[in-house]
């Protein structure tokens, strides 16, 4: 698991490090006291005499071997020296004590000969050719990290010079004496590699040329302190990033292991995808957000050579801003201003949603407000089918605090599932002082000549927005035009905001109107309009009446149709408002065995269920006919029969089966249909339904306990348990479409499908 030490001319990993230059006086030591201390290191070795002969100019030899010990691999060119004494150089004889160490150096591209092919053992080197061993020690390379112009300030920038001798540099008579080095190489024992950010005198604690203790005791090296996890940043759902408080070897994969904190058994998969001296990056499997998990790393060596046997943290699992998930969980918050926050979930809500005891909000550890009518009103939002708003009656936010939203597990989602499995849920948020908006109006504009829409700042009662007596509108002369009809509608985050008026008498679009408010309140009654009056045109763009907008088929039994804008859903409903008749082939005629209306997402879409022997041929041309009795959502209609031209389809899936089943829950499967299915026996019968799964070597059915008819297309059925981690297979006896035209048995197949995992 430890790494050698890495080339000095090619680094891959750059690690950045800044480092102040040394100061002239490092401590009290003396340049005697320093060759002391490399001499413990066996970089340096006394004369004869005892003596350092430190006046003595440095030889090429010299710098050689001073290079190879300050790299720690003295002891490797001594057990090879047979291989490295043997060199190209004349004048360098195998038999001398210098020959190996000038062999490993040229061999490893440290020192380059002269260009008459010989080296010059007993040659003086003058100090900025030093200099450049060095920093090549150290990791840096010549034209790379710096050019030969600027060797002595990039020496003195990592703080292998002082400012004494940087400030010489240009003084090339001065001789370079051995005391000279003795300060450059005691510099470089505290500064790191550039390729690794391990330092010289950590290097020969690894090699082995020194112990650990006998670094710290000679002051090189702080004591060694535990390798420590500082921070565990969770980047993505599927990325982690670990800080150690130190440097460290590289990490294994199998040295890693992430589980859920509350069940050790339960893993996440790991890969480390990249390292530094103290940052992990992990690949895991999926995260679930907001799950407690621990990671625990083992083995752990740090550049010192201190061993961890094992490193712990915990993290949540990653929440996605705007989390998605099957499962019923808080997706976001949005603080709207000083008293407002829309909440919205990952599963559509209903009035349940409503109860104020399931809502407290923190600020620290302190409950600011929530729990009860006093402190906040809670409301579902018209423009989300999964969201609700949350207003403060007595507080207010304060710009720029972190608050805590917590929801408590007994809150239901409209599929009948508690959030977070029962558990409930804490979501962060930060307040801002926006001042809320008293209600007013945006617009006014005629549709028609009998129709007026006015879109409103804010969502309005669906009550009072709708009673058609709080308004009146006054023409000229004062003249009253009474509105005889009031719907609230607008679309995406329009919808609650716009009113539709339908009056008893017609525009003039050449004249001015005002429209009078008698009492309109916002849909949580906070700010109200009252006997305010607003000025219109009777002038309106055309083509706003009711129209086809498309026709298509959908398959061989099913054609659907669009309008330009909401419809009356009695006259929409009512199957003799449509017929079909043939283009292509002039004997087709039929009218529609049922018709079903769906509105949702912005969409006013209408499904004709043809007569089983009357199926559309793919390729053909057909025309639809609607009655122009057919009636917007004000009531109005055209003043002639729709037609729209379509072709007939190839697909002919007319009979319904499951598209897809997801566990959403410990106990709930949501199943999704391949089209519209009736609320009729067998559809909503709990026995037409099984779950079989495999257990112990045997096949278990079960069957749901109870189901929730969510809408035409999804339904949920409920067990007294689901295990994540088990394969399911859901299985139906029969299935009867929304027409009651097509039914699929078991007899036919196509009536199973794999459970899903929900995200």
């Amino acid at each position: 698991m430890k790494r050698g030490f890495l080339s000095i001319i090619l680094s891959f990993c750059i690690v950045i490090s800044i480092v102040l230059p040394v100061s002239a006086a490092t401590g009290d030591l003396t340049v005697e006291d320093k060759a002391d201390v490399l001499k413990e290191l066996t970089v340096l070795t006394g004369g004869g005499d005892g003596s350092y002969n430190l006046d003595k100019q440095l030889e090429r030899s010299e710098a050689a071997a001073f290079i190879v010990r300050i790299m720690g691999k003295e002891r490797h060119v001594n057990a090879n020296k047979d291989t490295y004494k043997i060199t190209s150089f004349p004048d360098v004889p195998a038999t001398k004590w210098f020959a190996p160490y000038i062999g490993y150096c040229y061999e490893n591209g440290i020192i380059n000969g002269y260009e008459n092919g010989y080296f010059g053992p007993g040659d003086y080197i003058d100090e900025k050719s030093f200099l450049k061993l060095m920093l090549g020690v150290l990791g840096y390379e010549i034209n790379a990290d710096y050019t030969w112009a600027e060797v002595y300030d990039k020496a003195y920038e990592i703080g292998l010079i002082d400012l004494e001798i940087y400030e010489r540099k240009n003084n090339t008579a001065r001789k370079y004496l051995r005391g000279d080095v003795v300060e450059v190489l005691y510099n470089s024992l505290k500064l790191p590699r550039k390729s690794d950010n391990v330092t010289v005198i950590q290097n020969l604690v690894n090699e082995s040329i020194i112990t650990l203790s006998k670094a710290e005791e000679l002051g090189l090296i702080e004591n060694a302190v535990d390798t420590e996890i500082q921070a565990i940043n969770v980047l993505n759902g599927n990325w982690v990033m670990v800080t150690l408080n130190q440097s460290v070897y590289n990490v294994e994969n199998e040295e890693l292991r992430i589980y859920e904190t509350e069940d050790f058994t339960k893993t996440l998969t790991t890969e480390i995808v990249s390292q530094t001296s103290n940052e992990i990056v992990i690949k895991t499997g999926n995260q679930i957000p907001d799950k407690s998990y621990t990671l625990e790393i083992y083995n752990v060596t740090n550049t010192r050579g201190k061993v961890t046997d094992i490193l712990s943290g915990t993290f949540s699992g990653y929440r996605d801003p705007n989390l998605k998930s099957d499962f019923f969980r808080i997706s976001r918050v949005e603080s709207v201003n000083r008293y407002t926050i829309n909440v919205y979930f990952t599963h559509p809500v209903n009035a349940n949603s409503q109860i104020i005891t399931n809502y407290e909000i923190y600020e620290g550890d302190e409950l600011f407000a929530g729990g009860n009518q006093r402190d906040i009103t809670v409301n579902t939002m018209n423009s989300s089918k999964n969201g609700v708003t949350i207003y403060l009656r007595t507080k207010a936010f304060t710009k720029d605090t972190e608050y805590k939203l917590f929801i408590s597990g007994k809150l239901t989602s409209a599929y009948g599932v508690n959030l977070n499995e029962g558990e409930g849920e804490f979501i962060t948020f930060v307040g801002n002082n926006n001042e809320e908006e008293e209600l007013r109006v945006v617009s006014v504009q005629a549709l028609s000549n009998d129709t007026v829409a006015v879109e409103f700042n804010r969502e309005v009662d669906p009550g009072f927005s709708q009673k058609f007596i709080n308004y009146s509108v006054i023409g000229p002369n004062n003249q009253v035009i009474p509105v005889n009809k009031a719907v609230l509608t607008g679309e995406g985050d329009k919808k609650g905001k716009i009113v539709h008026l339908s009056l008893s008498y017609i525009l003039d679009g050449s004249k001015r109107y005002t429209l009078r408010f008698e009492y309109i309140t916002d849909v949580h009654k906070r700010s109200s309009l009252e006997e305010v009056e607003y000025a219109f045109d009777g002038a309106y763009a055309t083509g706003t009446t009711i129209r086809l907008s498309q026709v298509w088929a959908e398959d061989k039994g099913t054609v659907c149709v669009r309008f330009n804008k909401p419809v009356d859903e009695t006259s929409v409903l009512n199957k003799y408002n449509y017929s079909i008749k043939g283009v292509s082939d002039a004997g087709y005629s039929t009218l529609p065995e049922k018709v079903y209306y769906e509105e949702a997402d912005g969409q006013h879409i209408i499904k004709l269920y043809l007569p089983v022997d009357k199926y559309l041929a793919n390729g053909k041309k057909y025309k639809l006919v609607v009655s122009k009795t057919v009636k917007d959502k004000m009531g109005d209609f055209a003043t002639k029969d729709h037609e729209y031209t379509f072709t007939g389809s190839s697909n002919d899936k007319v009979k319904p089966s499951i598209d897809k089943a997801t566990v959403i829950s410990k106990d709930s499967i949501k199943v999704e249909f391949s089209r519209e299915i009736s609320t009729e026996i067998p559809n909503i019968l709990v026995s037409n339904y099984t779950l079989q799964y495999t257990e112990g070597g045997n096949v278990v059915t079960k069957l749901p306990l109870s189901l929730i008819y969510v809408d035409s297309r999804t339904m949920i059925l409920k067990f007294d348990e689901l295990d994540l981690y088990t394969e399911y297979t859901l299985k139906f006896n029969e299935l009867k479409d929304y027409s009651g035209l097509h039914t699929r048995t078991a007899a036919e197949g196509g009536n199973s499908v794999k459970v899903n995992i929900g995200s």
